[in-house]
């Protein structure tokens, strides 16, 4: 018995080091992803984190409203539409000059690791 205990735990250890990092803000818990920077830097990246509610509806032309929890885990490891916008290059070659979504109030974050207690605050990329 104590020689399966050996053989699972080294297996178990290299697949906890992959598992996604997951913090916790006001709102919930958050699962990210592992980024690769062009200069092959590790980062944690948080993408597509909502901040305010989706300003469509009724909401248009209104203050942002604070953005509602959720349970579980929100998986945020993609990044979303920007804001509506005029794209010059488009519609110089004749094509829809609009682009974007209204549901556009989202952040990507970025950080080199996840804080430890006790930490001093470190650099994140909004």
């Amino acid at each position: 018995m104590l020689r399966l205990v050996f053989y699972i735990f080294p297996l178990m250890g290299g697949a906890l080091s992959t598992l996604p990092p997951v913090v916790e803000i006001g709102n919930g818990l958050l699962q990210g992803t592992y980024y690769q920077t062009i200069n092959d830097r590790d980062v944690l990246a948080f993408l597509g984190v909502p901040f305010a509610e989706p300003p469509v509806g009724n909401m248009r032309f209104r203050p942002p409203l604070p953005v509602r929890g959720w349970q579980g885990i929100k998986v945020v490891n993609d990044t979303r539409p920007p804001c509506l916008q005029y794209n010059h290059y488009l519609s110089a070659i004749g094509k829809k000059p609009i682009i974007g979504n209204e549901d556009c109030l989202y952040l990507d974050v970025y950080t080199p690791r996840l804080p430890s207690r006790g930490d001093r605050l470190m650099e994140v990329v909004v």
